[in-house]
Formats: C-alpha cells, sequence, structure tokens
C-alpha cells in the first residue's frame, strides 16, 4: 500500500495501475477524461450515495493499485446503514482549478483504528477546468517584494490574469509569512526583455513546507498596458513553440 504524506506536499498520478510522482511526467499527458486521477492526498471530496439527501464531506487518505482509500463520509450516523459492499457512491473533488467527477462502488470499509472507505477505481473520470486561462508552464526568475523586504524565486506557470510562483528558504534567513490577499510586486526577468518588468499581485492561496512557499496569485488592476502585453506575448511565444512540437 501507498500512502502519501501530506506535509511533504507530493502530488502522486494513479494511472492503469501504475505510480507516477509529478514531476516525472507532464501535467497535460493525464489531465483529460479517462482512468488517470490527478488528485493530492487530503483533497476534500463532495460525496453523493442514493437515497442520502443531505452533502457529504470526506478526504482522499491514499490508494492501492486498483481502489482508493478514503475517510468515511460524514455524517456517520446518518449514513452507516448504506456503506455496504457494492453501493454505488458519485465522488466530487477540486484540484488546482480542476472539478473531477466519478462514479465508483465499494469494495470494502474499516472502523478501526479509524473510518476508512475503500473503493473501486473509477471506469470513467470527468473533469471540468474551471480557470478562464490555460496556464503556460515556464520559469521566470523573480525578486518578489512584501514589505520592502526582498526573496528571490521563481514564477512556474502564468495565465493573462495570474500566475504561481514558489520562494525557497534562503540561507540563515526565515521565509516570508503570507497571507490571503497580500499585494506583493514581482520583478520579473522575462527572456528578451531588457531590465526587470514589475508585476503587482494579491494572493489567493498559499502552500507552505519548511523549505519553501508555494504562492498563487492574481495580478493586479494596477499592471500598465504596457506590462500585460509583455504578458499576453510571453503567453504567446509558450503557445506556440508548443504548437511546433506536434507538427
Amino acid at each position: 500500500m501507498i500512502f502519501q504524506s501530506w506535509v511533504d506536499g507530493r502530488v502522486w498520478i494513479l494511472e492503469k495501475g501504475a505510480f507516477f510522482e509529478k514531476g516525472n511526467i507532464m501535467e497535460s499527458d493525464f489531465l483529460k477524461t479517462g482512468r488517470s486521477i490527478f488528485f493530492e492526498v487530503g483533497n476534500e471530496l463532495k460525496v453523493e450515495i442514493e437515497g442520502v439527501g443531505v452533502p457529504l464531506e470526506s478526504c482522499l487518505v491514499g490508494m492501492e493499485e486498483d481502489c482508493l482509500i478514503i475517510r468515511t463520509p460524514m455524517p456517520f450516523g446518518l449514513i452507516k446503514h448504506k456503506l455496504y459492499k457494492g453501493n454505488e457512491l458519485i465522488v466530487r473533488y477540486l484540484c488546482r482549478g480542476t472539478v473531477f467527477g466519478f462514479q465508483t462502488k465499494i469494495i470494502g470499509s474499516i472502523t478501526n483504528p479509524v473510518r476508512l472507505l475503500f473503493l473501486e477505481y473509477p471506469k470513467i473520470i470527468q473533469q471540468h477546468d474551471l480557470r478562464s486561462n490555460k496556464r503556460s508552464k515556464c520559469f521566470i526568475p523573480i525578486v518578489l517584494i512584501l514589505d520592502d523586504e526582498e526573496w528571490e524565486g521563481a514564477l512556474l506557470d502564468i495565465t493573462r490574469n495570474g500566475g504561481r510562483c514558489v520562494i525557497q528558504k534562503p540561507p540563515a534567513r526565515e521565509l516570508p509569512f503570507f497571507r490571503v490577499d497580500d499585494l506583493v510586486t514581482m520583478h520579473c526577468k522575462f527572456p528578451g526583455i531588457k531590465g526587470h518588468v514589475p508585476v503587482v499581485g494579491a494572493i489567493k492561496n498559499i502552500k507552505s513546507t519548511r523549505k519553501e512557499r508555494d504562492v498563487g496569485l492574481n495580478f493586479h488592476e494596477s499592471i500598465t498596458l504596457e506590462v500585460r502585453k509583455i504578458i499576453k506575448w510571453y503567453i504567446s511565444t509558450i503557445e506556440d513553440y508548443e504548437k511546433s512540437q506536434h507538427l
């Protein structure tokens, strides 16, 4: 049995009985309708059971080659008579801007030391991307400024409306403390552009480990038209390159 520690923050993909850690294959290879699941252990799940009229909540715990393992949905007292082998469930969850959903069956359960359900690996997985713009992967060196302090990092993906950056812990210095809706300025070194381009963004989500801060942000309305043109040009360059690789 393979489990992932939530502290590690790693992403695992279960595809046709094989396991992959994010980084070994590109997201575009498996983010599609089919038999591939993209998830993070700890993902909150919305569970529907026929005949139960209240919303049920659970979370993903782990996986085996042919099944998924989730915490028994709550409230347990209301649904325990429905948690028998072979009963069908509908599971939905949000992961990195995409809603996934699938139908499955209960194949087993345990109640000690914790209540867990074992679910059949779904035959069809559907997804719906909530992002208004496709994310383009990149690596743009940045200097992030918050409260007059500077932090070196990198922008790892970008859209016309926002992006995701990572700040790694420097020697002999603590990582910055970010809050949702903090305004930060990133001085970005776009290839082919002289100097650093200032991009203001509002922080929307934060993932932290002892070694780094992973920050998602929306670009602020104060960004100048010139900067927006640079961002648009850069994304178009990436998209043109990706298209050329498939010709």
